[in-house]
């Protein structure tokens, strides 16, 4: 999801929100979400602002169950 919230004139402060998937779910879909969030990225013009928040979920490591 993206909010775009006007700041000053002509200029809008863009907000992602987005949750990941764990490294537990197939490769495809974490492909997916990270592609559209890429996509709402470059439809952000350079003079606006931009933040992204969210809840990546990730891990380091191969021990999925601690």
């Amino acid at each position: 999801m993206i909010l775009k919230l006007p700041i000053l004139r002509n200029r809008y402060v863009g907000i992602i929100s987005a949750y990941g998937p764990t490294m537990a779910y197939p490769k495809d879909i974490k492909d997916k979400i990270y592609t559209e969030i890429s996509v709402s990225m470059s439809g952000t013009p350079p003079r606006d602002k931009l933040i992204i928040m969210g809840d990546f979920n990730a891990r380091i490591g191969t021990n999925f169950l601690t």
